[in-house]
């Protein structure tokens, strides 16, 4: 069984990939890789265009306090998951710039997978989309059609709405993840669980779901899907500074370390 992964570079990836490889030693991974290079100029761009010429300093300070804030998290969590490296088992094909450029439709052109995983990487065009053969499936954390777009974790987890913390697999479609539900689970957080305890807890759901789609396709050899609700679900932008600070009144590294 041949199982594809498109993903940016990440401790995130390769947690998932080397957790995989040792619950999953039958199957076969591979990877593609995104740089994001022109999908993070295109985001700096859209970012600035929040200011005014007079406060552009502002939005500097924002971008250093989301880089700042993600740096923090990664810290606590390698330190709570361990180091991890891809494991030689894993094949990678390639390196693109951009998920919606020809070098990725030519490597899928030339390769069957059963199941292909998106994590992290730039929104598919619906023309991309309309050349790939095979449907994609995307990892995002939280409970959809609430939370959708970036940083999910953190906005459920500042509005305190904890039932809606939690991983969905969904099938991607030209919308922002909007597609329909392959499947997904609500993470049992707590009042007292920090946003590191969230993350960490996220990535172990992904594994846990992803192992369990994989025994499901072996089976059946096909995924259901559930539709979203078009008139519900929430979006939320990529936090800025004021955002960042309300963590001060929460407790960051957390309480509950030694449930882990």
């Amino acid at each position: 069984m041949k199982i594809l992964f498109i993903a940016r570079s990440s401790y995130d990836i390769r947690f998932i990939l080397s957790s995989l490889v040792q619950l999953k030693p039958e199957v076969h991974f591979y990877l593609i890789l995104e740089t994001g290079a022109p999908a993070r100029r295109r985001k700096i761009k859209r970012f600035f265009k929040r200011y005014s010429l007079l406060t552009k300093y502002k939005g500097i300070i924002d971008i250093f306090a989301i880089a700042s804030y993600h740096h923090i998290c990664m810290h606590y969590i390698k330190d709570r998951l361990g180091k991890h490296s891809l494991p030689p088992k894993i094949d990678i094909l390639g390196t693109v710039d951009d998920v919606n450029s020809e070098a990725l439709v030519r490597i899928l052109d030339k390769n069957e997978f059963a199941l292909t995983f998106n994590y992290g990487t730039s929104i598919y065009s619906s023309q991309t989309l309309h050349r790939l053969q095979s449907p994609l499936l995307n990892i995002h954390c939280s409970v959809l059609p609430y939370y959708r777009n970036v940083h999910s974790d953190f906005w459920a987890f500042i509005l305190k709405d904890y039932s809606k913390i939690g991983v969905s697999i969904f099938k991607i479609d030209s919308g922002i993840d909007t597609g329909g539900i392959v499947t997904q689970e609500v993470l049992n957080s707590k009042k007292t669980q920090s946003i590191i305890d969230i993350k960490v807890s996220n990535l172990e759901l992904i594994v846990k779901l992803i192992s369990t789609l994989i025994d499901q396709f072996k089976k059946s050899g096909t995924l259901n899907t559930t539709p979203q609700n078009a008139d519900e679900g929430s979006r939320f932008p990529t936090p800025r500074l004021h955002d960042l600070l309300k963590l001060l009144t929460l407790s960051f590294k957390g309480t509950t370390n030694e449930s882990h």
